[in-house]
């Protein structure tokens, strides 16, 4: 009998003594992402891979995320190194596979603070959503893009200044960002819509505005007269009594629609999937919402398209295209 209850506190000891891996890992519909205790496999710059259940996984890190270690003491991104073990919070973005990383704990750094071990439970805890990344933090100084008429530089993440207001402006009108993220500050929100804009234009979507990318804003800022900041083109969810069914004929889709996507545009999408039989007329609103998404799902499974992330890309954009010029 003794012999039992030793070898039953030498278990115990070792169950406490071995870290937990991975012990979580969440994505919800909107993007939301958590994972526990996921092992740095390489760093460079802004960029961390690491490996969770045998799947490498991409983490983005700029100025708004905040690292911290064990102990809840704030670190720089130069601390994360091979081998560490992190906690993250953030966003995926499906269609680049990252983790626009908001929150990273570096369970390597600093001794936690006690807390008590309990058996693992009998089943598996509840996921709850996770809070959005954080916005970069952005200088108070105000910025004037009235003067600013092509982009001559080189824009990507953190850059600030005219150049990047005036970029910010421009995706407004496009529908691409919201007018409160122009800041005149390049950070990932800027980032996911150039990406889009890029898309949308048959462009490597690097989300950098570089040679070829700035071309094609150039020229098409020079046919967009006057200050444009603070417009919108954004379409309220409840704007299906001002939206009566389209016959399709003329229309078009250009741009890269997705589930929140607010736009005219959805509102074409959205009649002519009313018109495959795919969506009720009712659901015509011009916002992609939860009804828009299974109907494009369905669409491009019908058509052998792909569909896992139920957006209007350029091929799903070409097929469409080309059934609207043939009504």
């Amino acid at each position: 009998m003794k012999n039992k209850l030793f070898i039953s506190y030498l278990l115990l000891i070792a169950f406490l003594a071995v870290p937990a891996l991975a012990s979580e890992l969440h994505i919800d519909k909107s993007g939301n992402f958590h994972m526990d205790s996921a092992n740095v496999v390489s760093t460079n710059n802004n960029f961390i891979l690491v490996e969770v259940w045998g799947t490498k996984w991409s983490l983005f890190l700029d100025t708004s995320t905040k690292i911290l270690g064990a102990d809840d003491r704030e670190l720089t991104m130069n601390g994360i190194e091979k081998g560490q073990l992190l906690t993250v919070d953030g966003m995926f973005d499906a269609v680049n596979k990252i983790i626009l990383a908001a929150t990273v704990v570096n369970e390597s750094i600093g001794t936690p603070k006690p807390k008590l071990v309990l058996l693992p439970p009998p089943s598996p805890p509840i996921p709850t959503p996770l809070p959005a990344p954080k916005a970069a933090t952005v200088s108070a100084k105000p910025v004037d893009a009235s003067n600013v008429h092509e982009i001559t530089s080189y824009l990507k993440l953190a850059k600030e200044g005219p150049e990047v207001l005036r970029l910010q402006q421009f995706l407004v009108t496009q529908g691409l960002l919201s007018s409160d993220n122009a800041t005149g500050y390049y950070g990932w929100i800027t980032w996911a819509a150039v990406k889009k804009f890029q898309l949308a234009h048959d462009l490597l979507d690097t989300g950098t505005v570089g040679p070829k990318t700035r071309a094609v804003l150039n020229s098409l800022l020079n046919g967009t007269p006057g200050t444009v900041a603070g417009a919108s083109v954004s379409v309220s969810p409840s704007a299906s009594s001002a939206a009566p069914p389209s016959s399709g004929k003329g229309e078009k889709i250009t741009k890269y629609l997705r589930y929140t996507s607010k736009d005219p545009e959805v509102l074409i999408l959205q009649n002519f999937l009313v018109s495959q039989g795919l969506l009720n007329a009712d659901n015509v609103t011009g916002y992609f919402g939860d009804t828009t998404w299974d109907a494009v799902v369905a669409f491009q499974k019908n058509h052998g398209l792909e569909y896992k992330y139920g957006a209007i890309g350029p091929q799903t954009r070409n097929v469409i295209n080309a059934m609207l010029a043939g009504q």
